[in-house]
C-alpha cells in the first residue's frame, strides 16, 4: 500500500483528462508554430520584390551593455532620419529616393544584420561609410562591427543558404521539446483547474494525505462483479483484528454486507456512541462518487480515535 502516486496513476490521470491534454497540445502547437514562423521569417526583407538587390555588407551593432541589436527596423529608422536630415544623395538618387532603395535584414541564428541596396555600388558605399565612421548620434554609445571590408556583390543563393542553415536540427528539436513540455504543463494545469472546481474525488491525486492508499483502479478491472469481489477481499484481508469500514456510496455498503470481523457505516457524524476498540479504520472512496467534503470530514473526526487509518480507492 503506497501513499505516493506512481506512473500508472499518472497514465490513468492523463486518460481521464485527455480532452484537456488535447486542448493543451493544440495551444502548444499554435504557440510554438507561431514562434517558429517568426524565427524563420524574422528580418525578412520588406523591399518590393520587383526590385533587385545589387550590393550588400554585413555588420553587428552592440549597445553599451554588450547586447547585440536584433531589430533591423530600428536601425533603418535611424538611417532614414539621418539621410533625410543630412540631405545625403548620389548622382542618381536624392535623399528620399535613397531611403526607398535599401533594406536591412537580421539573421537571428547568427546575430548578423545585412544591409542590401539596389542600383550602383556607390549607393551601398554611402551606407557603409555611415557605419564605418559612426556618423549618426544613435551609434555614439554603441559598438559597430563591420564584417565586410567593403560593399560586396549581393548573392541571393548565399542568403538563402544562410537561412536554411539557421533552421538547424537543434532548433527544430528545441521547438519539439518545448511543444511537448508546454502540452504537459498546460494539460495538468487545465486538469487541476477542473479538479479544483469539482466537489467529487475524481482521481487518485485528490487523496494526498498521510493515510496509506490502496488503489484498486490500477488493476484495470472492467467487470463490475470483479471490482466488487476485489473490494470485499481487500477489506477482509487487511487485518485480522476488528475493523471499521466507512463508505459514502450505498452500493459499497450493499456490496460488503455484514461481517463478523468488521462494522460498516456511511458517516462518522451519524455515530453518537462509536466503539473505539477497532484496530483499523478503512475509508472507501469511489471515483466520481465520493465527495471531498465527506472524505476530509471523516479524516478530521478520526483524529479523535487512536487507530490506524487506511483508504481503499476504486
Amino acid at each position: 500500500m503506497n501513499n505516493l502516486p506512481d506512473l500508472k496513476d499518472v497514465v490513468i490521470y492523463v486518460k481521464d483528462n485527455k480532452k484537456n491534454f488535447i486542448s493543451a497540445a493544440v495551444i502548444a502547437l499554435a504557440l510554438f508554430g507561431m514562434f517558429f514562423a517568426i524565427s524563420v521569417n524574422f528580418g525578412h526583407s520588406t523591399l518590393d520584390p520587383k526590385e533587385d538587390y545589387k550590393y550588400q555588407f554585413e555588420f553587428i551593432v552592440e549597445n553599451k551593455e554588450g547586447n547585440i541589436s536584433n531589430n533591423p527596423q530600428t536601425i533603418k529608422y535611424v538611417l532614414d532620419h539621418y539621410i533625410l536630415n543630412q540631405n545625403l544623395k548620389t548622382d542618381q538618387l536624392d535623399s528620399h529616393a535613397l531611403i526607398e532603395n535599401y533594406d536591412i535584414t537580421y539573421n537571428n541564428q547568427v546575430g548578423v544584420m545585412t544591409l542590401k541596396t539596389t542600383g550602383e555600388r556607390k549607393v551601398n558605399q554611402l551606407f557603409y561609410d555611415i557605419f564605418k565612421n559612426s556618423k549618426s548620434e544613435y551609434f555614439a554609445d554603441r559598438s559597430i562591427y563591420l564584417l565586410s571590408t567593403h560593399p560586396e556583390k549581393y548573392d541571393p543563393e548565399a542568403e538563402l543558404l544562410l537561412v536554411e542553415q539557421g533552421i538547424s536540427l537543434k532548433i527544430i528539436l528545441l521547438y519539439i521539446v518545448g511543444t511537448i513540455v508546454t502540452t504537459i504543463l498546460v494539460g495538468f494545469l487545465l486538469s487541476w483547474m477542473k479538479d479544483s472546481k469539482s466537489q467529487l474525488i475524481r482521481n487518485r491525486f485528490s487523496l494526498f494525505t498521510d493515510v496509506p492508499v490502496m488503489n484498486l483502479e490500477k488493476l484495470y478491472l472492467q467487470n463490475n462483479d470483479q471490482r466488487q469481489e476485489l473490494l470485499r477481499t481487500a477489506v477482509k484481508g487487511m487485518n485480522e483484528g476488528r475493523k471499521l469500514v466507512i463508505a459514502m456510496d450505498p452500493e459499497v455498503l450493499t456490496t460488503l454486507g455484514t461481517s463478523d470481523n468488521f462494522d460498516i457505516i456511511n458517516n462518522l457524524l451519524s455515530e453518537d456512541n462509536l466503539n473505539s476498540n477497532y484496530q483499523e479504520v478503512i475509508l472507501i472512496c469511489r471515483k466520481n462518487n465520493t465527495t471531498k467534503v465527506w472524505y476530509n470530514t471523516q479524516l478530521e473526526l478520526l483524529k479523535n480515535l487512536n487507530v490506524t487509518v487506511k483508504c481503499i480507492y476504486f
